[in-house]
């Protein structure tokens, strides 16, 4: 059985380099075993020591390791997406990724009724984003949150035609009940031929419908199978590596409203999770962060810095799109990582922290670090963040220091800093790149 645990969570509001360093750890520890926490909106790059590149979303960041993933009972699928990723990693030359792949029946499936939904509540925000994927994942969540099973469809349920069609009748009606009240609102002109683009398949939701069975039915006959989590647990033997999608500053409850997930993305809940289902060996908690920070869509960011998201940038496995918006990135806010820390236990509930693209930081000549905020009263909200004022110190990077050095020296600062110790000091997306302390 699985007798040993490794936790990854991103510490930050996403896009800290989860995907290179589950990589790395699988290049290092050949686990057994990735489990994936989250949702199928996350996308976590990997780019190889041979050269291989691909954004994973469903699979694990282990896959180009031959570690096979499990899709556990905290996470939202989106099966037309996993469908269609799988079919990228095929073209990549995997006979059949589909077999490195399993899930817990009782997943929560994000459909395009959902994604519709989505989009057009974004749109609607016009110039005052929330900051989302876009692909239904979070209105999956709250509507079934809301209104229970009728409305929630299961990743188990897809092998049953009877209730998969009842379900998403139900789900597709809800869509049109809530989407109607819209039609004709006030839209951004930039975003109309969008709108028009969704109420196009609002009205067209009986052929939406046909089209989302057909993608379902392949999706049953491609070789992924259902399976518990309890089971899971008992027929692997060795390590797992915990991968979790979003960041902690995005989870539901902690996070900064408006701009969060619908998904709780605290370590201690997968870890709970995990417990419930029969795990009783040790965890090994690791938290990621940049070395500096980074937000890819709306949300609060008191270190936000035009010129060194130029200097930095484009350094994301991601693109700005209409519906995250812009990638941003500014000095390492240690207040936000310390907040972060905090909601998740503290620093003592974590065994290490692994650093990412500190190559950047060398480029840019000097780290620079935000420790305080002037006149911050200490509340830990939107509006207080927005109006924070950061004070930012520029740390002289170690003379004709190589990279033993310079992660000697990131992980000395850090520490002292947070509390925790720095394990892993990435100067590079590969995971030769990546230095263990």
């Amino acid at each position: 059985m699985i007798d040993k645990l490794y936790l990854v969570c991103d510490l930050g509001p996403g896009d800290g380099g989860k995907g290179g360093v589950v990589h790395k750890l699988t290049e290092t520890l050949r686990p057994a075993l990735i489990l994936k926490c989250g949702g199928g909106q996350g996308s976590h790059g990997v780019f190889t020591d041979g050269g291989e590149r691909f954004s994973f979303s469903h699979w694990g960041c282990g896959t180009f390791s031959g570690v096979p993933t499990y899709i556990t009972p905290r996470f939202t699928v989106i099966p037309h997406a996993l469908l269609n990723e799988g079919e990228a990693l095929r073209h990549m030359g995997f006979s059949n990724p589909f077999e490195m792949l399993s899930a817990a029946p009782d997943a929560l499936c994000a459909t395009p009724f959902h994604a519709v939904l989505s989009q057009l509540y974004e749109l609607r925000r016009k110039d005052r984003p929330r900051g989302t994927i876009g692909t239904g994942a979070g209105v999956a969540w709250r509507m079934a949150s809301a209104l229970g099973e009728s409305c929630a469809l299961r990743f188990g349920e897809l092998w049953d035609e009877k209730t998969l069609r009842r379900k998403l009748e139900r789900i597709a009606e809800r869509m049109f009940e809530e989407a109607e009240p819209l039609r004709g609102a006030d839209f951004l002109p930039a975003d109309r031929e969008r709108v028009q683009e969704l109420y196009d398949l609002i009205d067209d939701r009986a052929g939406y419908l046909e089209w989302t069975m057909d993608q379902y039915r392949a999706l049953t006959r491609s070789g992924v199978r259902t399976v518990t989590l309890s089971e899971t647990l008992q027929r692997y033997a060795g390590c797992a590596v915990a991968e979790c999608s979003h960041g902690v500053l995005t989870d539901a409850e902690v996070g900064f409203k408006p701009h969060t997930s619908a998904i709780r993305t605290l370590p201690q809940l997968n870890e709970a999770m995990l417990r419930e289902a029969g795990f009783a060996g040790p965890v090994v908690r690791l938290g990621v962060t940049r070395a500096y920070a980074v937000r890819h869509g709306a949300g609060p960011m008191p270190t936000a810095d035009e010129a060194m998201t130029e200097q930095l940038l484009p350094g994301s496995a991601k693109e700005e799109n209409r519906w995250q918006g812009r990638i941003r990135a500014g000095a390492l806010d240690l207040n936000l990582l310390r907040y972060a820390i905090e909601v998740c236990g503290g620093a003592e509930s974590f065994d290490g922290l692994c650093v990412t693209w500190f190559d950047q930081i060398i480029r840019n000549g000097a780290w620079k670090l935000c420790d305080r905020y002037a006149h911050f009263s200490g509340d830990y909200t939107t509006e207080a963040l927005n109006r924070a004022v950061p004070v930012i110190e520029s740390l002289p990077l170690p003379a004709d220091a190589d990279r033993g050095a310079l992660a000697r020296f990131c992980a000395e600062t850090l520490t002292a800093k947070l509390g925790v110790s720095v394990r892993m000091v990435g100067f590079g997306s590969k995971a030769q790149d990546k230095l263990l302390i």
